[in-house]
């Protein structure tokens, strides 16, 4: 893992700890919001939980986007 994916990690947990819930969790309420559209999504989450905009983004982009697998 690089310094980036690190800290993207490190982001993310910290997310985590702060709004009390893992990922998974996060993901199926955003899931139940039936919004699709990642500024929509991002903005909620900016709105409704008190993330700041790139942590919001970052949390889109874990759900939506996962990092592909890391070979060798």
């Amino acid at each position: 893992m690089n310094s980036l994916d690190t800290a993207v990690q490190v982001q993310l947990e910290t997310i985590q700890a702060k709004l009390g819930m893992p990922l998974d969790e996060l993901a199926d309420i955003i899931k139940r919001t039936k919004l699709t559209r990642h500024d929509a999504i991002r903005s909620m989450l900016v709105r409704e939980y008190g993330l700041g905009y790139y942590d919001a983004k970052a949390i889109v982009s874990a759900i939506f986007e996962p990092a592909p697998e890391r070979t060798g």
